[in-house]
């Protein structure tokens, strides 16, 4: 590898790693709304396969897609220096851009709230016509039964 190319692979590697520790702190940021765990395990997956295809992608550019030990020790120190000095100026960022949405998040729960109540009262509904549709065809089973069990004695 070329001394050009060396030197744009360090400053590459420096830069994503700095870039990945800002991206991951939003997104833990963001998914710590999330109820489900199951979610949040998939939308850091996904951010993971999503951020190494990109940054082998721009090595490839690069280098042709070669990563030297001392390459991943660059993107390390990039991560590092993120969240020793820029972590609590991005934080208030973050905790702003999340209060942007809450308007929004709490009119989507209370969306949620209600087409959920509508379900489970159109499900209790149900449940109370099977039920009574059942009681009728016991009773008419009864009645039936009874006649016939009269026209016997007859």
């Amino acid at each position: 590898m070329l001394l050009p190319q060396q030197i744009q692979a360090i400053l590459y590697h420096f830069i994503s790693g700095w870039v990945y520790g800002c991206t991951f702190s939003f997104l833990c940021s963001l998914i710590v709304y999330l109820r489900f765990s199951v979610l949040k395990g998939c939308a850091e997956i996904i951010y993971h396969i999503g951020f190494t295809l990109l940054a082998f992608y721009g090595l490839y550019q690069i280098n042709g897609g070669v990563t030297n030990v001392y390459l991943i020790v660059f993107f390390m120190i990039g991560i590092m220096v993120y969240y020793k000095w820029y972590l609590p100026v991005f934080q208030s960022f973050f905790a702003w851009f999340i209060r942007l949405f809450r308007p929004l998040r709490i009119k989507v729960f209370l969306a949620k709230k209600k087409i959920v109540g509508i379900i489970k009262v159109r499900r209790k509904r149900k449940e109370q016509r099977r039920a009574e549709h059942a009681r009728r065809k016991k009773k008419n089973r009864k009645e039936k039964e009874k006649i016939s069990a009269d026209a016997e004695v007859r």
